[in-house]
């Protein structure tokens, strides 16, 4: 405790000189009132449903203030950004990722999401061919194959108020986990229940060393921690899976180049992410551009961004539909115009016959993004539309205001109004709509993302009837945006299909 009450005493004093000095920076940006307080949330124990209220609040009075603000969290002063063209700006000639996300590392490594600009670069070029548009149409038979299961598993919850989150996150972390690494675990539910709960926790512990900010330095987390001990449990249980998928898919790779084998002209048409990486990086003399670590820490940081973003995001779509009838028949009648009410698969050429799904989809990860914010750090200074940020310091990309942004988004910002995106009211400027992240290092999964929606919700919706209340929504931060209450649904199965 000794060593506790002398780091929270130089972050106070650190705090109080740097708020001094703050008065100085950049006097002409606005700081946000009670924003996030590092010994607010250090000592009141602060839940995560109160630290999304507090970003939530950051974020709404950015766009109160002309889209930028500052705030300071203990010793470090935060540029808050919720204005499209300096979103823009700043996600555009910003890539170096702030320090905060490397409290993700000892999760996903350093290749992807906390990666170093160069290291990013390369990885990016390598993984543009896992997401081609051939690549996904290969997908698009398992999509509709675990969307039927999906139904049938919920077909035996309905008529009653029931949270899907767990049978929705198991049925996509099976869709994941053969997409990205090959793996096919379908009903295998061990695995998947220990591998999702280690993944929760993990993300917990990344929370929890934000909420109580001494655990941010590693030395105090590494030495004096428990939370460190059930990080590595929970990773054990992570990376031996993909330390396994790794090991089998490169020896097959190599197996195939020994026997001078063509993958691509022997009519297989599915090709996990991993596959494609090892294809791509494996040379002739059977070596590897990449370790076997830095193809597992990429596979993790594919998982990561493939079920435990898409997961929590179609329930909450789920509970939108649910929550207005209007919306739901209008969703279900086009489904069945163009589909049918047979549940048949759902073709490629089915996909652009729903555009008023896709509306309803785009509405949701509108309103609820899985990541809130974005941080970078300046290397040169930054020119905005009206004030200067200097080199070396922290800019938060509030993604969560600027998607609710009254000035793009107009007086119903905050509505659900999925007819906004085909009445061509929607913003003119591309990085008004921010869920995917603007600039160079946006989300290289949108296409498989909407895909992999646009699939589920049509068999869902076409199967059952949906009962909700997004106004009972409470939502948590756990790193990525999550529903922690309110989300119960409630399904009835559609008249149709009462007597199959």
């Amino acid at each position: 405790m000794f060593i506790y009450l002398l780091l929270f005493i130089a972050f106070t004093l650190i705090s109080l000189y740097l708020r001094y000095v703050n008065v100085r920076l950049n006097k002409l940006i606005p700081t946000v009132p009670n924003a996030l307080s590092i010994f607010e949330i250090g000592l009141y124990n602060i839940d995560m449903r109160e630290i999304f209220k507090k970003i939530t609040h950051i974020g709404e009075w950015t766009n109160s203030n002309g889209g930028v603000t500052k705030f300071t969290f203990g010793p470090i002063v935060v540029y808050v950004i919720s204005s499209a063209p300096d979103m823009s700006t700043v996600l555009t000639r910003c890539l170096d990722k702030m320090f905060i996300y490397d409290l993700i590392r000892p999760y996903v490594g350093a290749e992807m999401v906390a990666a170093s600009v160069p290291v990013w670069k390369r990885n990016r070029r390598i993984l543009d061919a896992a997401f081609k548009p051939h690549v996904l149409d290969g997908y698009i038979n398992l999509f509709n194959h675990q969307a039927m299961r999906l139904t049938e598993t919920m077909a035996n919850h309905v008529n009653t108020d029931m949270d899907f989150t767990k049978i929705i996150t198991r049925n996509l972390l099976e869709t994941v986990s053969q997409t990205t690494m090959g793996m096919k675990i379908d009903g295998e539910d061990l695995i998947t229940d220990s591998y999702s709960k280690a993944v929760d926790k993990v993300m917990e512990t990344i929370t929890d060393r934000f909420r109580y900010p001494w655990n941010i330095l590693d030395f105090v987390f590494n030495n004096f921690s428990t939370l460190k001990k059930e990080q590595d449990d929970a990773l054990k249980i992570i990376w031996s899976l993909s330390d396994q998928m790794v090991k089998q898919k490169k020896e097959e790779i190599l197996h195939k180049h020994s026997h001078k084998q063509d993958y691509q002209n022997k009519g297989v048409k599915f090709q996990s992410s991993l596959e494609i990486l090892l294809e791509n990086t494996m040379n002739s003399e059977n070596d590897s551009m990449l370790t076997d670590l830095q193809l597992r820490q990429i596979v993790d940081n594919l998982m990561l961004a493939g079920f435990d973003t898409t997961a929590p995001t179609i329930l909450l779509a789920l509970v939108c539909i649910g929550s207005y009838p209007r919306v739901q028949e209008k969703v279900y009648n086009e489904i069945i115009n163009e589909l049918g009410k047979e549940a048949r698969p759902i073709f490629k050429d089915d996909l652009p016959k729903l555009p008023y799904l896709e509306a309803v989809m785009k509405e949701t990860l509108r309103l609820y993004p899985s990541g809130t914010v974005v941080a970078r750090t300046t290397t040169t200074e930054v020119q905005l539309e009206n004030f200067a940020i200097p080199a070396g310091c922290h800019v938060m990309g509030h993604i969560w205001a600027l998607n609710r942004n009254k000035e793009y988004w107009g007086p119903d910002a905050d509505e659900f109004r999925p007819e906004r995106w085909l009445d061509d009211v929607v913003p003119t400027h591309p990085a008004a709509f921010a869920t995917f992240s603007p600039g160079r290092r946006n989300c290289i999964g949108k296409s498989y993302v909407m895909t992999l929606m646009k699939i589920t919700l049509a068999h869902v919706i076409r199967k059952f009837h949906i009962t909700a209340d997004d106004s009972k929504l409470e939502l948590e931060f756990v790193i990525l945006l999550k529903p922690a209450a309110g989300h119960s649904i409630q399904l009835e199965l559609r008249s149709d299909e009462k007597y199959r």
